[in-house]
């Protein structure tokens, strides 16, 4: 039985929209829920899949590329983040963020996806990341315990310098520059910025993605 096909356009429009309005609310124009829903959208799964589906050789299947948008999305944005706020606050530097978005979410306008019928395998792997999301979700967001034990405030402190600016400085050691890693701090910057997130929220959101897309990674 041959595979049917879908059109992109309408969900690409709509991350377009969305990518819009999380600029808007990055600026104040509109509420920070606006930037919440659009950032947890695109810069957690969405904002790839424009770029993705343009440079795809074949037709892809929709479940592929899905995969594939959450696993780059929050690196591509991450990326575009740390360049934008090496010159630009904070603040401008998300709506930045979301403009590029919206100009990504536009290369899928036309694009056109298969949606095979999807294999025994294919459906527990997507049930198992559902129910891996829902254990992670549940063991860090009933309380503050799990995301503060541990390294929870240490990583914490470097989300908010990187916040403050980039590089960012030691937050022990004021005025010194920090000699640790930094990226996944600044994209966990961006995260609890554009979400308007505390720290530890952004970096618990960050372990609930990771355990939805891993069963569907490794079954592909």
């Amino acid at each position: 039985m041959r595979d049917s096909a879908v059109s992109l356009t309408g969900t690409c429009g709509v991350l377009a929209v969305l990518s819009a309005a999380g600029a808007l609310s990055a600026l104040g124009v509109l509420p920070a829920p606006v930037g919440t829903v659009a950032g947890a959208v695109l810069f957690l799964f969405g904002a790839a899949l424009g770029p993705l589906v343009r440079i795809s050789p074949v037709e892809p299947s929709l479940l592929k590329l899905a995969t594939l948008s959450a696993l780059t999305s929050p690196v591509l944005c991450g990326a575009a983040y740390v360049l934008l706020h090496l010159g630009l606050e904070a603040d401008r530097a998300v709506a930045a963020t979301f403009a590029l978005a919206l100009f990504a979410s536009l290369l899928g306008v036309r694009a056109r996806v298969s949606r095979p019928a999807l294999s025994g395998a294919g459906r527990a792997a997507l049930l198992l990341g559902v129910a891996c999301l829902v254990v992670t979700g549940l063991l860090l967001f009933r309380g503050s315990v799990a995301r503060a034990s541990y390294h929870g405030l240490l990583h914490s402190a470097l989300v908010l310098a990187a916040d403050r600016g980039l590089p960012p400085d030691n937050p022990f050691l004021a005025g010194e520059p920090l000699a640790y890693y930094w990226y996944w701090h600044a994209q966990g910057a961006l995260t609890a910025r554009a979400l308007a997130l505390a720290p530890t929220l952004a970096l618990a959101l960050a372990n609930a993605w990771a355990a939805l897309v891993l069963p569907l990674a490794l079954y592909f």
